[in-house]
């Protein structure tokens, strides 16, 4: 199990994130892609590769980007922004499961890197700064971190 979460000093997150479970290559599956912007000051993007499952990001009063890239991956991917500013990457190859986002008046960066992984990534920000990134490789098992404040 290689598993790693790294927080600097103060954490936050336009998106606090999760990220998924592994799985060999899938053949080409399109999915379901959902992008919603209300009142928010940025780009909501949302890009899947032989990925089966759904893709939803929804930014409401957020300035900054997200992005969500799924490759041969199964699962369903979510990444929810409120009043955040900053940045939001979830980045998923080979994986199969879910990926779960969430993060309330987070100015600062979120980044989310799964291969070939199996479990469940979990974290989640609220009035954080900072910057936040967890990666997991070639592991199986949960990791969940959670901080509140700064």
């Amino acid at each position: 199990m290689t598993f790693a979460i790294f927080k600097k000093a103060s954490f936050a997150a336009i998106t606090a994130t999760a990220v998924l479970a592994a799985a060999p290559s899938f053949a080409w599956c399109p999915g379901n892609y959902a992008g919603a912007n209300v009142n928010g000051y940025g780009n909501e993007v949302g890009v899947g590769n032989a990925g089966c499952g759904n893709h939803t990001q929804v930014d409401v009063y957020g300035n900054g980007n997200s992005t969500i890239a799924v490759t041969d991956g199964h699962g369903n991917y979510t990444a929810v922004g409120t009043a955040g500013y900053g940045n939001g990457t979830y980045t998923s190859t080979n994986g199969s499961g879910n990926t779960v986002g969430a993060a309330t008046i987070g100015v600062g960066n979120t980044t989310n890197i799964n291969t070939n992984g199996n479990g469940n990534f979990v974290a989640a920000v609220t009035t954080g700064t900072g910057n936040y990134t967890s990666s997991n490789v070639n592991g199986s098992g949960n990791v969940v971190a959670i901080v509140n404040g700064n």
